[in-house]
Order: structure tokens, then sequence, then C-alpha cells
């Protein structure tokens, strides 16, 4: 006897109601059923395809939708179905194919043309699917997925006007939607209205507390306004709510180094780099909080991990200026760099339309008085601050009138009141929007804009890539190239960017005859002196000292300065403190190498005037190997305490080496760990050698190149007048190349 309609009707409730309860299995077992009692009806086997996908059985779905669709192939429901079923399954083509057929059917269902256009997209038909998306909204205006949709598509097409437009008519329609909120300030971050970003963002989060990403934007924002407390809150949030977002964890990491806590950054750090393992920048910034630990086991490893990352390319590129102390090549260093660079002008790209291109550069008449810029973030109680304050005074005002540019928090110093008087204008750009900051400095007219921060904390290099002024200058803050095209020159010298080099630069090298360095040769030293029990040295001994970052120092450093104190008892090396574990780390360090770690004795922070005053104190400085001592050898110079060196292979590597011989102590300049580790202890057992090293040291400093520092500033004029009389290339063609030496 056949089977009645009742049955059938009453098998396939059964299967719905066990599919609601969650029992998919025995829900699928009872579709069976229904298709044993009428192999031939469509909703049988379509009820089955969708308890299978909703048991995660793909593929299966998939045959039962296919089989539902040859019985109803005018039915678009089941069509719709099995087009989505199609492209979980990795079959995208088809599924565009059949739920195009589902729109014909249906050509009012919003839900249909909105996976149409997601099928498109995922087959990278991007303004096909825009298209479909917005026939969605047009039919459906609270359907939240194709808003959501052509939003995305839009924003990967690179039309962020349009993408921010269709955001806000998103807000309009869905006005508690949590998510579309969340969009809007993800655009409008982008966009660097931050004002604008964190209204809509915390309207999100008020309507959806559990919005993992908008909290994660809301902290980005936080941050750059300097509410580091909050910022860490929220950042809590976003990887509380959302504990799969790389992003999330990064930046609590990151955030928590800032304020100080890195052992508490470690772990979030570490997450990141599990759920991203191809993301560059958070293993970069892992590697980073190591070292400044001090915590070496197994960082070699991590470092070629990340230089197959940067070879490999793809994925967030690292910070380049982290990549400067590692073990990395050159040319790895410069795909980093490039990387970043790109990611910056593609982000800027967003913003450009809105601020017109830069009139033509006019090389400059011989003679003419030009206006130089500088920006930095560090005017302010900082090595760079230290180090340009006398060359801002001194530059010759019938040559430039110059314009500090400031980025940074006004820290009531001496250092920022002493750059402010030195200058013929000092603008305060902290807090103002990127196209704004841009349009000022234009306004001003700057020929040339020096930028002091390249990559480093606090940097705003997207002002650099907007083309704020017509020649743009990587200077001192960052010791390696920017890899961008919106930098057009690198200040150096020989010794620490030989012409072999000069491959490894994106910028065009100009070099200063001595050294690249500026350096102050009004530098307050205390007069008041110190006692070795007040520093907490031993009351006799040689005195090694490195006042260097703690994150410059490693194994092999560390090895090559065991071997010192070994051969020279009694000695100690005294270090700045960093952060307390990273000098039990150290000490720690130092026992692994047969040291008693008392022979570690740590400097903690104090005025900079009296942090030079101590260097009396200390016999011989020692320089670090991976990323040498830059401001840090000065002080050391200027007081008259000798640096020995080892001039590495890259720019950071050779500062030292191009400051002891730019003060006339060039025999301080070895080539190799051994010579560097002999030299030393020979010093140290020649107390009269110590002696006539620093002699010449107070003896010259008045009159060698290192601290010349209106000869300094002469030397910057001259490359400066030199750049701005370069012709201009043609349109279409690449600009002038190689490298010039004043």
């Amino acid at each position: 006897m056949a089977p009645s309609p009742d049955q059938l009707s009453a098998a396939l409730d059964q299967a719905r109601r066990l599919a609601q309860g969650g029992r998919l299995a025995d829900a699928a077992q009872a579709c069976r059923r229904a298709i044993a009692i009428a192999p031939r009806d469509a909703e049988a086997h379509h009820l089955l395809g969708l308890t299978l996908i909703q048991a995660g059985q793909v593929g299966p779905a998939v045959a039962s939708f296919r089989q539902a669709a040859t019985l109803a192939p005018a039915a678009p429901g089941i069509l719709n179905h099995l087009g989505v079923a199609l492209c979980q399954d990795g079959a995208a083509a088809e599924g565009v194919e059949v739920l195009r057929r589902a729109v014909a059917l249906a050509p009012k269902a919003a839900d249909i043309a909105c996976n149409l256009g997601r099928a498109l997209d995922l087959c990278d038909r991007r303004a096909e699917a825009a298209e479909f998306y917005a026939t969605a909204t047009a039919a459906a205006p609270t359907l939240w997925a194709a808003w959501a949709g052509l939003m995305s598509v839009l924003h990967r097409l690179g039309d962020l006007e349009r993408a921010l437009a269709i955001a806000h008519r998103a807000v309009a329609a869905c006005p508690r939607t949590g998510a579309a909120h969340a969009n809007l300030g993800r655009l409008l971050m982008e966009t660097g209205d931050a004002r604008a970003a964190e209204a809509a963002l915390r309207q999100a989060l008020a309507i959806d507390a559990r919005l993992g990403d908008a909290a994660n934007n809301l902290g980005t924002l936080a941050e750059e306004a300097g509410r580091a407390s909050e910022a860490l809150a929220l950042y809590r949030t976003a990887t509380r709510t959302r504990p799969d977002l790389a992003d999330g964890w990064s930046n609590l990491g990151n955030a928590l180094e800032r304020v100080g806590r890195l052992e508490d950054a470690r772990a979030p750090l570490m997450r990141a780099c599990d759920l991203a393992p191809a993301n560059g920048r958070a293993r970069a910034a892992l590697i980073s909080l190591r070292r400044k630990l001090c915590d070496w086991d197994g960082l070699d490893g991590e470092v070629r991990r990340l230089g197959d990352l940067i070879r490999a390319g793809g994925g967030e590129a690292p910070a380049p200026f982290a990549t400067l102390s590692l073990d990395l090549s050159p040319e790895e260093q410069l795909l980093a760099a490039r990387a970043h660079g790109r990611a910056i002008v593609g982000k800027v790209a967003r913003w450009s339309g809105r601020i017109p291109p830069l009139a033509p550069r006019i090389p400059a008449a011989p003679g003419a008085r030009l206006r130089i810029g500088y920006l930095s973030p560090d005017f302010r109680d900082h090595p760079i601050a230290h180090l340009m304050a006398g060359v801002l005074e001194r530059h010759d005002r019938d040559r430039v009138e110059v314009t500090a540019w400031s980025l940074g928090p006004d820290d009531g110093s001496r250092f920022r009141h002493r750059i402010a008087g030195a200058c013929d204008g000092f603008v305060d750009l902290a807090g103002l929007p990127t196209e704004d900051a841009v349009r000022r400095i234009r306004a001003a007219g700057q020929d040339i804009l020096v930028d002091l921060a390249g990559y480093t904390a606090h940097a705003r290099p997207e002002i650099l890539a907007l083309r704020a002024a017509p020649i743009q200058v990587n200077y001192l803050g960052m010791p390696g190239t920017m890899g961008a095209p919106f930098m057009d020159a690198i200040v150096a010298d020989a010794t620490v960017l030989p012409p072999e080099d000069e491959r490894w630069y994106d910028e065009r090298v100009w070099r200063l005859p001595h050294c690249y360095q500026a350096n102050d040769d009004r530098a307050e030293i205390d007069p008041a002196p110190w006692t070795r029990a007040e520093a907490g040295l031993p009351a006799r001994g040689v005195v090694f000292c490195c006042f260097s970052m703690n994150y410059k120092i490693d194994p092999p450093l560390m090895d090559a300065w065991a071997a010192i104190l070994a051969a020279v008892p009694g000695s100690v090396l005294w270090l700045f403190r960093t952060d307390e574990p990273a000098a039990r780390n150290l000490r720690a360090e130092a026992a692994r190498r047969g040291l008693a770690p008392e022979r570690l004795v740590f400097a903690d922070r104090v005025p900079k005037a009296r942090h030079l005053a101590r260097h009396r104190l200390a016999d011989l400085f020692l320089d670090s190997f991976a990323y040498g001592a830059h401001t840090t050898a000065s002080d050391a110079l200027w007081v008259g305490l000798p640096v020995l060196t080892l001039a590495g292979n890259s720019f950071a590597r050779r500062v030292g080496a191009s400051l002891v011989k730019a003060a006339g102590l060039p025999e301080l300049a070895t080539t190799s760990v051994g010579q560097y580790v002999g030299q030393a202890i020979a010093l140290a057992q020649d107390p009269g050698r110590l002696h006539e090293l620093r002699a010449r040291l107070s003896a010259q400093r008045g009159t060698c190149p290192l601290f010349d520092t209106r000869a300094i500033a002469a030397g910057l004029e001259d490359l400066y007048a030199a750049m701005a009389a370069v012709p201009v290339a043609a349109p279409g063609t690449a600009p002038t190349g190689g490298s010039a030496t004043i």
C-alpha cells in the first residue's frame, strides 16, 4: 500500500522539530525516512540538505540540494541554498550560476541577491558583487548583511568615499545594529576623522558590548589620544569578546609594553603570533619585547622565521625600525622597509583626493635663502632633541629659515623651550588630523622637510606620504632606509653608509664630510661630582660602562663582555637599568658565563646633566654590536670618556665608528670581536694609555669635527642648498639617483 501524504508530513514535521532542538543526527534520519516515503519529494531532499549544512556536512548537503533542485528546478529557495552550499564547498563559480537562476526566478528576494553578491565577491568579481549587494539593500533596507557586503567590496575596490557614504546610509537604515556603527567608525578612522570615528565606535559598543573589533579600534583611538589606561581596558574587552582577534592581542601586548609592563606584554604578543603566524608585525613586536627583556632563549630561530616572512611578502610587514637591531640581511631590511612604505602609501591614497597635488618644484637659485622644516615627535627631553638643539641654534639665518613642526607632547622641558627659541617658527601639530597637518606645512612653503623620526615611535610618515614638501629628507632618527617613494634623500657619512651599500637604500644618499650625527657643543654637565658609592660602584677596580638601552645587548655581546671582565679582575660593567626584569635576566646571563652577578651594576635614570656627570666614574665605554650607541656614545665622548666600538655591517652598527673617528680617536673603531675584546683588556691593563686617550679627548673637544656644532649646521645647509639646486626630473622619469658629499 502506498504511503499517505499524512505520513510524509509527519516525518517532515518530526525532522524540523528535531533540528530546532539541536538533534541534527536524528533530524537527518527523519528526513531520510521522509525520502523513503516519497523519493521524489523536493522538500524532503531540501530539508535534509539544510540539516546537513547545519551539522557542518557541506559535501553531503550539496548532494541533497542538487537532488531537490532537480526535482523542483523553478524553486528559488532551493536554488538559493544550493548556491550558498556550493560556495561553502569551494565551488563559488558554479554557485554564482545557480544563484543567478534563483535571482531570475525571484528578482525581489533581497536575501538571494545578497548571497549572489557574496558568491561574486568570492570569485573576485567585486564590481558585479557591489551591484547585487546594492540591489539587496534597495529591496530590504534593514538587511544588514547586504550593507556590510557592499561596504566591504567598495573598500577593497579602493573607493573609500563611496564606502563611507554607504556606511552612513547603513547606520540610518539599521540604527540599532551595533555592527553598522562599528563599520562606520572603522571607515572614519581610515579617513583620519578620529573624533567622528570615536563617536561611532562608542555608539556601537553601547548597542552591543560584545563587538570585539569595535573595542579594539576604539582602543587604538584612545591610545593615539594618550589615554593609555582606557586603551588597555578596551583591548582587554576586545580580546575577551573576540579571543580569535589577533590584532586585539597584538595591540594589547604593544600597549602593555608602552606603559612599561614588559613581562605582562609577552603572553598577548605570543597569542597574536599563534593566531596569525604569518603576521610579521606581531612577530617582530614579540622579538623586540624579548630583546628588551634580554630573554634570548630560542630568539635566533624567531629572527630567522621573521626573515622568512619578510622574503615571502604578504601579511602585515614588521615595523622597519624593529628590524635594524636584528641579525637580518640588508636585503631583508630593505624589503621590510619597502613593505611598510607601501602600506603607508596605500593608507594615504584613500585621503589624497581631498588634498590637491603639490605644485611642481622649481630648483632654487644659487644663494637663495631656503625654508627648512624639521618634523619630529621628539622636541622634548629626548635623545633627538639633545642632539639637535645646538644645530637648530647655529643655523645661519642668512641661508635658511627654520621651522620646527612638532608632533609630540609638550613636556615643559628646557629642551623643548630651547628648540622653540632656536627656530624662526615652532608649530605644534600634535592631535591635528593628518590632512590638516599637511595643509599647514604646505601653506608655510617649506622648500625642504627634514624628518627626524622615520618609522620610530610616534612618527607620522603619513604626512610625508601625502607630500608635505617638494623635498623630503630622512635624517638622524632612522639609521636605515625608509624604503618609500615619498622620501627623497638620506643624510649619512662615508663610514655609516659607504658607497657599496647604497643599493640597499631607496633614498638618494647625501653625505656630510665627517660624521652625519648632529651634536650639541652646549650640552650641560652637572659640576657636582659623583662618588662611586653614590653610583653603587665598588670603591676600586676598572669600570666598564654601556648606557645604551638593554635591547641592544645580545648573546654575542654578552660573551665578549664576559671575556673582558674575566680577564680584568675586580672590574665591573656599569649598565643602564631599562627595567628590573631585564636587569635580572642580564645578571642571570652573566652567571651562566661564570661571572658573579654583582659584577653588573645598573644605573637608574637621572636628569641629563647629572647623567653626563656620572660618566667621569667610568674608565671605558664598551659599545654594543647589534645596534650601536648613538646619542649615548656622543654623551660619553663629550664628557671625555673613551668609547671602544666595533664597526659592523649596517648604518646602525657603524655609528660608533663614525663618532670616534670624528672625535679624533680612530684607533677605537675595531673591526672584529676578537680585536674588540683584546683592545678592551689591553686598555684596562694600561691606565696610562686610558689617561692619554682621555687627555686627547679633552684637548680636542673644542676643535674636533664631532662637536663643532656650527660646522655641522653649515654642512647641513650646504647639503640642503645642493638638494634644492638639483634639476627636477622630467614627468614619467625616475628621480636623480646616486649620492653626493659636501
